[in-house]
Formats: structure tokens, sequence, C-alpha cells
């Protein structure tokens, strides 16, 4: 037996798996069964909009049931998981498998990968539907040389993966890879608690405290998403507050709910950097708020992602 080269593996990474290929002469049918049970009977059935949960369960053989509602919208529990979420999640672990396989036939060695994906729906009069899925990979691979090769694989694992190539609508990716140690462990992620998503997805302005040189705060009011469970700002390139979290990445963040003062949400953590070179995010934040993005910089002005990994969690639910 001799074993492959690396560029043997690589030029098998952009080949289909035999099963996949064209002409291969075997044709495979993957079969998946899910058994999903309402449970938000409250003793009148569907009598009413308003008169029963949308709480339900999903199991399959020999996994843990999975907890299922509607969208909080849609009168759903916010501590579930809504099937929008799950279509989301389903496109992002697709994608993540299909990377590493194709980086592991390429030679590319993968150390940490975390994908913030998100979804757009629209309702219309018919019903609703999905209008795009972002997938944002953050990867870091052990060798620098390797990091445009590691960056057009995601083109490729978007066109291999299953999930994508079942829906209607794009499913665009933003990855960022970076070249260095695997990342070292930080403290798991707190949760936001779920009564209060709705002022973290409401228009309210976040306001974000950093620290300056000297050790002195400085706070500035800021358009930001919350998507995913995960807030979100962008960042112009040269401004004090993007100098601050680069020497410092600790930050405070307050939202106040504008028709009730007295109910907010402090989110403090770090804050996690990566380049947005096409402006996506400050797009995506500027059509939230303003319905359009204008740009007030200088054309070529650089920005910057910035993802609050949030540690600790204060809130005031407000007076009666």
């Amino acid at each position: 037996m001799v074993a492959s080269t690396n560029g043997e593996r690589r030029r098998k990474a952009l080949d289909p798996p035999p099963a996949l290929a064209q002409g291969a002469g075997v044709d495979r049918t993957h079969r998946y069964a899910v058994t999903t049970t309402w449970t938000g009977d409250r003793g009148s059935g569907t009598s009413g909009y308003r008169d029963y949960d949308r709480s339900h369960t999903t199991t399959a053989d020999g996994r843990p049931a999975l907890l299922g509602s509607s969208d909080p919208a849609f009168r759903g529990d916010p501590a579930r998981w809504n099937p929008e979420l799950l279509l989301v999640a389903a496109l992002s672990q697709c994608h993540l498998l299909w990377y590493l396989h194709l980086c592991s036939e390429a030679g590319v060695v993968v150390t940490g990968y975390r994908d913030g994906a998100a979804g757009v729906m629209v309702e219309d009069a018919g019903g609703g539907r999905f209008t795009e899925v972002v997938l944002r990979p953050e990867v870091v691979v052990a060798d620098a040389a390797v990091v445009e090769r590691a960056r057009a694989l995601h083109a490729e694992a978007g066109r291999r993966c299953f999930i994508a190539s079942s829906v209607a609508f794009p499913v665009r990716h933003e990855p960022v890879v970076t070249a260095g140690p695997a990342p070292a462990a930080r403290p798991p992620a707190v949760e936001v608690p779920a009564e209060f998503h709705d002022l973290l997805a409401s228009r309210a302005l976040a306001l974000v405290s950093t620290l300056g040189p000297g050790g002195a705060p400085q706070t500035t009011p800021v358009w930001f998403l919350f998507e995913g469970g995960r807030l979100r700002f962008s960042l112009v390139e040269g401004r004090q507050k993007l100098r601050n979290l680069r020497r410092d990445p600790r930050v405070s963040i307050v939202v106040v709910d504008p028709a009730e003062p007295t109910r907010y949400v402090e989110l403090r953590g770090t804050v996690d950097l990566a380049p947005d070179p096409d402006l996506a995010l400050e797009r995506a934040v500027a059509v939230e708020y303003a319905g359009e993005h204008t740009d007030v910089e200088p054309p070529g002005t650089p920005r910057v992602a910035a993802t609050v990994v949030v540690e600790r969690v204060t809130a005031q639910r407000g007076h009666p």
C-alpha cells in the first residue's frame, strides 16, 4: 500500500466521495425518522388561538428528546427550540461537518471552529419564508501557509452540504480563517435570560463601555444585532473604542427598554473581533435600525465585527 501525498489528498478533497460521484453506479438513499408529540393541551385543546401551548417533544431512536415550541413571536416558549432555529442549526452543522471532512482530505489541520449562523424569515399574506441564512465560521488552522486554502474550502463545503442543497433560499458564507494554536479554553458563555430577548431584539440602543488607556471607562451608544443568542456590533477602524478593545477585550453593555426605563439588561464579558471587509455586519445593523444602509464613513474605511462573549448578566424586570 502506498500512502497518499498531501497533494493527492488535496486533489481528492475537490472530488466527490465515490458514492456521490456522478456515474459511480451507486444509488444511496438515506432515510430519517422522528416522532413529534404535542404536549401543549391545557384542557380545551385548540378551542382558541390563545387557549393552547405550542410545546412539543421530538424524539428519535436512542437520542434525548428535543423540547420544542414555536417562535416567541407566535406565542412560543423562548426557552425551547423552534423550527426556524433548527433549520439554521441544521445548515450550520452540515457545513461544519463537510468543511472538516474536506480539510482533513486537503491536509488542512483545523484546531478551532465556531459558527455564528443567522437566518432571516419574512412573513407575508401566504405565510412566510426564509430569504437567506448567513454562516459566519471563525476557523483556526495550525499552519499560516494554508489559510487561503482553508478559506476556499468553505465554498466547496457549501456546494456539498446536503441541507443547503435542499433549500430554496441562498445560504451565504462569511468565513474568517486565522492561523495559530488551538484557542484557549474559556469559561462557558452565559445565556441571556429569555425574558429579555425581546428587548435585545428591539431597536433600543446599547450603551457599550470599554476601558481607555488609563483605565477610565468610555461609554458610547451603538446600534447592534442580537442573533442566535449573540450580541454583535460594528466598529470603525481607527476609533478609540476599537483601540480599547484590542488592548483590553473586557466590555459592559447596557440596554434599557425605551418604553419602560426601569427595565434593563446588562451584559458583561469580552469581545471577539473579526474583520468585516464586505461591511456585512454594518449593513445588516443599518437595515435593522434605519431600513437601509448609508455609509457615512469615507469610501474604503475598514470595519470590524465585534461579538460579545457574555460572562455575567444582571437585569431588572421593571417596576409595576
